[in-house]
């Protein structure tokens, strides 16, 4: 089945949004989108059967140049990856930390000092190695 389209694109080739009605002209179409004030719209492309350009942008396809293409592969910024690592440290942290809080709930509710002073200890060490691995990440 065929699905007239009007595909509103950016200036990066990525699709805004799909304009799509078998009931309307090609130039009822177009008007709709771009009267629509699409925040970055750069260009309007019109399709008597829009299905197989709508496959490529849902596969990660752009359009440049009159065709699709495989879109750029965008590398995390150095902040991304700052935040990322932070986040992802703050995880194990805190993970750590609940693991060690219920150790320690049953050590006491044992009355297991031994444990308890174990335990203590995995913690004070857990502290400096959260420390020290933040300010890594952090002076990236």
């Amino acid at each position: 089945m065929k699905i007239r389209s009007v595909f509103v694109i950016d200036t990066d080739g990525y699709r805004i949004t799909t304009i799509a009605d078998n009931h309307k002209s090609k130039n009822e179409l177009m008007k709709i989108a771009k009267e629509g004030n699409f925040d970055g719209a750069s260009d309007y492309i019109y399709m008597d059967d829009g299905l197989e350009m709508m496959h490529a942008f849902e596969a990660g396809k752009i359009y440049k140049n009159g065709k699709m293409i495989d879109a750029p592969i965008i590398e995390p910024t150095k902040e991304e990856l700052r935040e990322r690592d932070l986040s992802m440290l703050e995880n194990e942290y805190n993970s750590a930390v609940k693991d060690l809080s219920d150790a320690l709930m049953i050590a006491r509710l044992k009355g297991d000092a031994v444990a308890e002073q174990s335990i203590q200890a995995d913690f004070d060490k857990l502290q400096v190695s959260y420390k020290e691995e933040r300010e890594e990440i952090e002076n990236v």
